[in-house]
């Protein structure tokens, strides 16, 4: 389940980080928690399980439809509003709840340095909408793939690769899979099995893919680097993992803002 949230600006030309994605996450989590304290714990310190790995399944775009101007690692806000898209794999029972939850809500977006208050100005529902088990899609938010690594040392590492990499689809497909089991685990949907009537395939259709390295908690002594790929791809898999990416993300890290696709004619 897909809505578009639009945010107002209470003031003029305000400024913002440019690596703001943990902050937006930090202020979704706040908006649950004052609704449904016991979802937002959930979602935030356990999520849906498959063996070690958790998945929040939900995930949010980049803002779009504003006009800013960068200033170093910051952006001057030129437009009066700006919107983002926010998804959950949850059931259409609860559109209007969770249309209810962002409704009339305010948000002060920045860190130490900079910060703008915004209020929600609109929130609407995105229809989605998947009727062919082949779909082409656009990331709305950069893709994040993290294949493991053990150091010499002994230490686990990861290293974020980009969707050229001969491993990549394999890691993409098996994470969408996994998230998959994960939610109808959950659910007690009882014996889990994966159709294999429809072929899982990841094909890349952007010829140069775009780096982008976000950093998280910025300017701080948590400080981390994400690196992710802004790319047009095309998807085949049984309708409801597609389903589930759309609603979810693809990839990993979602809830910090990572793997929140559409169509391609969107941005």
């Amino acid at each position: 389940m897909r809505f578009k949230i639009t945010l107002h600006q209470q003031g003029k030309a305000q400024i913002i980080p440019i690596n703001y994605q943990y902050e937006l996450s930090s202020w979704i989590y706040r908006v649950i928690e004052t609704a449904d304290s016991e979802f937002s714990h959930f979602l935030h310190s356990q999520g849906y399980q498959k063996g070690s790995k958790q998945f929040k399944l939900f995930t949010f775009s980049r803002f779009y439809h504003f006009k800013f101007k960068r200033i170093q690692d910051r952006l001057k806000l030129l437009s009066d509003s700006l919107s983002f898209d926010i998804a959950f794999h949850i059931d259409k029972a609860a559109e209007k709840f969770v249309m209810g939850l962002f409704q009339e809500q305010q948000l002060t977006l920045g860190d130490q340095i900079t910060q703008a208050h915004l209020a929600v100005e609109q929130v609407s529902v995105i229809p989605v909408t998947v009727s062919t088990t082949t779909i082409t899609l656009q990331a709305h938010s950069p893709i994040v793939i993290a294949q493991p690594r053990l150091d010499p040392d002994g230490k686990l590492r990861k290293d974020y690769i980009p969707p050229t990499h001969p491993d990549y689809e394999g890691l993409f497909l098996r994470n969408l899979q996994e998230k998959y089991i994960s939610y109808l685990l959950e659910k007690n949907e009882g014996t889990i099995e994966l159709s294999s009537e429809v072929p899982l395939q990841f094909k890349l259709l952007s010829e140069q893919p775009k780096s982008v390295l976000v950093k998280i908690k910025a300017n701080t002594a948590k400080e981390n680097k994400v690196k992710g790929y802004f790319y047009h791809f095309e998807l085949t898999a049984p309708i409801p993992l597609i389903e589930l990416g759309l609603n979810a993300g693809f990839g990993v890290q979602n809830s910090l803002g990572f793997g929140c696709c559409g169509e391609p004619t969107k941005y």
